[in-house]
């Protein structure tokens, strides 16, 4: 059920603006309740923002993996009102095992458009969990078979295991397409946060075979901290006064100016990069790849999220490749607002565009 007016995403819709960066075109959605306001919180991630005030993360690396897991998982709502079919698929890579879990609307021997969905969670924690309402609704909006994949986390999983899954999972639909009435020229790949970051390294790794389309939610596109390709400037948020507690600190998730608090996401990569591999690499950091083979795309950033500035450079270099991309940016809302589908309207809107751009593959 959701906890907004519908009529929130109407407004989403017809409400949309244009600004550039590094010379790319980038679509806004405002606030829905306040068209013209800048520099403020949405009303709900302000709610969120107060309530979480008191528990931000200063020092991960004293705190417990396990019960940073358990915080990260999401209920999220089901805003399905069709019934869509859930069925499971076990595979293994190496002695890794993993499931993943596909849906579906019943009924059509039609082959259809195929999403091969990652969650995110900073590499060590979330759960396909977070994303199966999402994806539930994605498959009711476009039609698709729809695959979600809970694959292995890091420590226990680091670097390349997830990205082996993936690629396990991606292969294991290309063998038995016909059997699940999948268009194998209808193959998309999306991710959100980390599991964007897997989504552009398999996209780029597959330029050569049946991917249409990349899907990003606000990505981690660098993994590099001490030296970017893009200029970080706290200038590039408008933030007012009163707002600037509850905003501040959610950018060092991203931040690479040298002002903001790096310990946590240089504990998370430390997680998922042991072996200290150098992070400039493609398969780390997919926007040092050569993206002229790389397939459509559409990325959703938020406005106050530290990884904005990154993605959307990433978005204006597939730009100069001549690559279709279409970006959008959600203002007034911070990382991980797929997170609150049912509770954020722009997490549905934004899934609707997603959809939108399944059916006209």
């Amino acid at each position: 059920m959701r906890e907004y007016d519908i009529n929130l995403i109407n407004i989403l819709s017809k409400n949309v603006k244009t600004t550039t960066y590094n010379e790319s075109e980038v679509f806004i959605k405002p606030i829905p309740e306040y068209l013209n306001s800048d520099g403020i919180l949405d009303p709900r991630e302000l709610e969120m923002a107060k309530k979480t005030l008191a528990n931000r993360l200063k020092n991960t690396s004293n705190k417990n993996i396990e019960s940073m897991r358990e915080h990260s998982l999401h209920d999220t709502a089901d805003l399905c009102d069709k019934e869509v079919i859930k069925e499971t698929i076990n595979l293994k890579y190496k002695k890794h095992e993993f499931k993943v879990f596909s849906y579906h609307l019943p009924g059509g021997f039609d082959d259809k458009p195929c999403v091969i969905f990652i969650h995110g969670g900073s590499f060590f924690a979330g759960g396909a969990i977070n994303t199966e309402n999402p994806m539930r609704f994605l498959a009711q909006e476009s039609n698709a078979i729809v695959f979600n994949i809970e694959y292995g986390l890091a420590p226990e999983n680091p670097y390349p295991i997830a990205l082996k899954e993936i690629l396990k999972t991606y292969k294991y639909i290309i063998h038995n397409s016909k059997r699940l009435h999948i268009d194998k020229n209808k193959i998309v790949i999306g991710g959100a946060s980390s599991g964007a970051n897997f989504a552009a390294v398999i996209a780029n790794k597959l330029t050569n075979k049946r991917i249409a389309l990349q899907v990003l939610y606000y990505p981690v596109v660098y993994l590099g901290l001490d030296v970017t390709p893009f200029v970080w400037d706290i200038n590039e948020y408008k933030i007012s006064k009163e707002y600037e507690n509850y905003i501040i600190p959610r950018l060092n998730l991203g931040r690479a100016d040298e002002k903001g608090d790096q310990s946590y996401i240089r504990y998370i990569f430390k997680l998922y990069n042991p072996k200290n591999i150098d992070v400039h690499k493609k398969e780390f950091s997919p926007i040092n790849a050569n993206l002229s083979k790389t397939p459509r795309t559409l990325i959703f950033t938020a406005e106050y999220d530290g990884l904005r500035i990154q993605a959307e450079y990433y978005s204006s270099l597939l730009k100069q490749h001549n690559i279709d991309v279409n970006t959008y940016r959600y203002n007034g809302i911070h990382h991980g607002f797929l997170n609150k589908f049912g509770l954020y309207p722009q997490a549905e809107d934004s899934l609707l565009i997603f959809a939108d751009m399944i059916k006209k593959l």
